[in-house]
């Protein structure tokens, strides 16, 4: 009930696949119960061997023991970046630092597969070139989709749209989507 996994860019690729596949087979509360987290290498690196061109598995293994192995092969990956772990040595505070819970990455899996839900939704404003991909995924992102947007212009047209969007969230100055009149003024012509 302690394990902790050790992966390289882990946070990023292998835990969200992991999820995927446990999900999938009905495995991940059995799993949840039986790992405690994960310590992602990528940013421990990065801190503990400052300065290296490539942060890749590969490079960081030739750099510190001076000889290549076969990189994705499966074995052969763990037992690099096991002999890498040893070889850094990092503290508790460092660990701490690059770990995570699988509870804290079930959040960041669920937000993202409503992002990918309510992005599907706002397809309509970027085929028609009144938003960009990138704009859409931050509207997404922030919890909204056409339907919220639909909701805000009806009440107060444009005037809803500026509301929503720039609603304060987290930070006092950092509103929840943006404040550009411009983008502002796209979504409610659209609308």
């Amino acid at each position: 009930h302690n394990t902790v996994l050790v992966g390289h860019n882990s946070k990023i690729f292998d835990v969200p696949i992991s999820i995927t596949a446990l999900e999938k087979n009905g495995l991940l509360k059995n799993f949840m119960t039986s790992v405690k987290g994960f310590i992602d290498t990528l940013p421990l690196f990065k801190e503990c061997i400052p300065n290296q061109p490539s942060y890749s598995q590969p490079k960081i293994y030739n750099t510190l023991f001076g000889e290549l192995y076969s990189a994705h092969d499966s074995m052969e990956d763990v037992v690099a970046l096991r002999r890498l772990f040893e070889k850094i040595s990092p503290s508790l505070v460092l660990k701490s630092k690059f770990s995570g819970t699988y509870e804290s990455v079930m959040q960041l899996y669920q937000h993202r597969n409503c992002t990918k839900g309510l992005l599907t939704t706002l397809r309509p404003l970027t085929n028609s070139k009144s938003i960009t991909n990138c704009m859409a995924t931050k509207i997404a992102s922030s919890g909204l989709g056409l339907s919220h947007l639909k909701l805000a212009h009806k009440r107060d047209r444009q005037q809803g749209i500026e509301n929503l969007f720039t609603e304060l969230c987290g930070h006092p100055s950092k509103a929840r989507v943006t404040k550009s009149k411009k983008i502002i003024q796209a979504i409610s012509t659209y609308l």
